[in-house]
């Protein structure tokens, strides 16, 4: 074609396209010699040469879903420009704070989704897209999500019950939870000094649902912290308004002084009653040990009393 004309310098099998190239048709001319002479023959025309530019957006990413623990994110970006277009990567970041300044990529988060779990609670997450292509990459970053909230959400408080003496039982009855999936209740117990809560403190190795009061306790008010293991926030029982107190002594029975005299009581003696006869004359007789009088004889009747 008469508009070709050659390029300086372009004299190698590979060629790299120019600025100046843009809007233009490229061909090569290829030329053999032998000892007869030359002769060049040119290739097709290529398609008309584009310009080149890094990726570009001035949108920001798209972060859509619901910002509770357990649920999924999805994030879309739109707008990019770039010759030759570029392809997209994700990464997912989790952010301490609103301000994004201390936000961590979340390791092998880099699809379109994400699901949310257990540690981003109270955290927000964002998502950094890159589009790369062979001229450079282009970077974007969305907004932070809201606050991510607890998806294990508390009904009641828990409560404790025990005895206020040092040696005694305590019980803790876990709180009511919505939401929570085959829940493992941790516990916590804490002495007060006071019923202002900021004066609680964890007493070491109380974890467990039952607790034993200590001599550590003592002149001091009991409460309990419960949770869900990985699900839900602390939530915490009332202060019980009881002192702990020391163990109660033994009782010890006083001897009695001057006790009063056993009353004895005399047996009982029984009476007997005979019939006494002297021809028609007939006389009762009535005694412990009955006798008939003079000139009587004794009946074979005998009356008990």
């Amino acid at each position: 074609m008469s508009t070709c004309t050659p390029i300086s310098g372009a004299l190698q099998a590979t060629y790299t396209l120019l600025t100046v190239d843009i809007g233009k048709f490229i061909r090569v001319m290829v030329t053999a010699t032998n000892n007869l002479g030359l002769r060049g023959t040119p290739s097709a025309l290529t398609t008309v040469v584009l310009g080149t530019s890094v990726p570009n957006t001035s949108a920001l990413p798209v972060i859509s879903g619901i910002v509770k623990d357990r649920q999924v994110l999805t994030v879309s970006s739109t707008g990019w420009t770039g010759t030759p277009i570029g392809v997209l990567n994700y990464q997912w970041q989790r952010c301490s704070a609103m301000s994004q300044v201390e936000c961590i990529d979340l390791k092998g988060e880099t699809k379109t989704s994400y699901t949310l779990n257990f540690d981003d609670v109270n955290n927000f997450i964002r998502v950094t897209v890159k589009s790369t292509n062979r001229v450079g990459v282009g970077t974007i970053v969305s907004a932070n999500t809201s606050k991510i909230m607890y998806a294990t959400q508390l009904q009641t408080a828990p409560f404790v019950i025990g005895f206020a003496q040092v040696g005694q039982k305590w019980s803790a009855t876990p709180g009511t939870w919505v939401g929570a999936e085959a829940p493992k209740f941790g516990y916590q117990w804490q002495n007060c000094v006071s019923f202002d809560v900021a004066t609680c403190a964890d007493i070491t190795g109380a974890t467990q649902p039952d607790y034993i009061a200590q001599t550590t306790d003592i002149d001091k008010y009991l409460r309990v912290k419960n949770w869900i293991v990985s699900q839900s926030s602390v939530a915490f029982s009332d202060i019980v308004p009881v002192k702990i107190t020391t163990t109660p002594k033994t009782l010890i029975q006083t001897p009695v002084l001057n006790p009063k005299p056993a009353v004895i009581t005399k047996p009982v003696v029984k009476k007997t009653t005979i019939t006494c006869i002297k021809g028609k004359l007939v006389k009762k007789v009535t005694a412990v040990t009955p006798k008939c009088p003079t000139g009587y004889k004794k009946s074979s009747k005998v009356y008990f009393k």
